[in-house]
């Protein structure tokens, strides 16, 4: 097992204890270098799981700022392909997410997380998921070499696994899951109905009320994760940006900024949005259950970055008006999609200017998780 980070408090005290695991390369998937497990719905190599785990572990190093607890340990899982960096900036070589590996990694996780109720674990998961409409399957690198078995010697069930990891002393715990959720019933029909190994057994109602979970799906039920070619998943692409203060809320009693998981959800949406391909489209939509009254996640050390659209209505008018902030910021005519810029948490004026029918004027807040400004040129 790797771990790339660890000054977890001796004796035990609260503090965040974080497994990271990033599966790429499935031998016995289509492209894999094993024999093809058949049929598999058309499963392959993946390319943005290493670089997703890579961009995590450097924010967890350098900007994750936990709201009062220490950073107690990294612990990283991956298929080869992938450069992490211990707390000396040295290069680390880390185990790969087969199952064994991932049986002992968990156990080392929940132990360092069971030293103390106070503690927060946090998990995160990239790679192939597949859905069955009720259990939620993430696939290791070694799914596919039992062929009469393929799931639960190769998968984790999800949702028993979150049970199980409820069922530890940690009362705060955040699980983000960077997979497909695509229900294919005829690939994986013959393989019965159990798709995956809990990895921790516990029943499903185990300290209801008293452990704070949270589940962040990239995608929600059904539907596909995206990645893009060399850079990180759609989803850590726009977590790591709404992690500056689209998922911000304010606390109540002292004002300060915390990124907090429903906040955190709304903002990676309207993140997402903003990519071309995926405007004014649900292709990648981000959910959460398991979802808690209150589970802060990171806190900022100021006033929150905050997502801002700029737009005419209708949006044929974005190409002919020049558009200007207080802020300083401008973007000329042309652009036939909106103006999207990131200002900190406060009031701006904005301006519209086109030819044909002069200049109009706004006053709006940046405020989280994203603001709209919309001219209305309708006539």
């Amino acid at each position: 097992m790797t771990i790339i980070f660890n000054q977890t408090p001796n004796p035990p005290a609260p503090a965040v204890h974080i497994l990271v695991i990033a599966v790429g390369k499935y031998p016995y998937l289509r492209g894999g270098s094993g024999p093809e497990l058949l049929p598999n719905g058309g499963l392959g190599q993946l390319e943005s799981s290493m670089t997703s785990a890579e961009a995590f572990c450097r924010w967890l190093q350098t900007e994750f700022k936990p709201r009062n607890l220490p950073l107690g340990s990294i612990e990283v899982l991956s298929s080869a392909g992938a450069t992490f960096l211990n707390s000396q900036g040295q290069a680390v070589q880390v185990s790969t997410p087969s199952m064994k590996n991932v049986r002992k990694a968990v156990a080392d996780w929940a132990t360092r997380g069971d030293q103390h109720e106070d503690n927060f674990t946090l998990f995160y998961f990239c790679g192939h998921g597949v859905s069955s409409g009720l259990v939620h399957s993430l696939l290791l690198e070694d799914f596919g070499e039992d062929v009469n078995d393929p799931f639960n010697t190769g998968a984790i069930d999800a949702e028993l696994f979150m049970d199980g990891v409820r069922s530890k002393s940690a009362r705060s715990q955040l699980f983000l899951i960077d997979a497909c959720r695509t229900v294919d019933h005829a690939a994986f029909a013959k393989l019965g109905a159990q798709r995956g190994a809990p990895i921790i057994s516990a029943p499903p109602n185990t300290r209801l009320g008293v452990v704070e979970q949270a589940c962040l799906w990239a995608t929600s039920l059904g539907s596909l994760a995206y990645g893009i070619h060399g850079q990180p998943s759609i989803f850590m692409s726009a977590m790591l940006h709404a992690m500056q203060g689209g998922g911000a809320m304010q606390d109540s009693d002292d004002g300060s900024w915390f990124i907090h998981p429903e906040m955190l959800r709304l903002s990676i949406n309207h993140i997402i949005q903003r990519i071309p391909a995926f405007t004014n489209s649900v292709r990648q939509y981000t959910s959460l259950d398991r979802t808690v009254k209150g589970l802060p996640v990171h806190s900022l050390a100021g006033e929150p970055s905050v997502p801002v659209k700029v737009h005419c209505v209708p949006a044929s008018r974005n190409s002919l008006t020049t558009f200007s902030c207080s802020s300083g910021a401008q973007r000329g005519n042309g652009p036939a999609e909106p103006w999207h810029l990131d200002l900190q948490y406060d009031r701006y004026t904005f301006d519209a200017v086109a030819n044909d029918v002069g200049a109009k004027t706004k006053a709006a807040m940046a405020h989280p998780p994203f603001s709209i400004v919309a001219f209305d040129y309708q006539p």
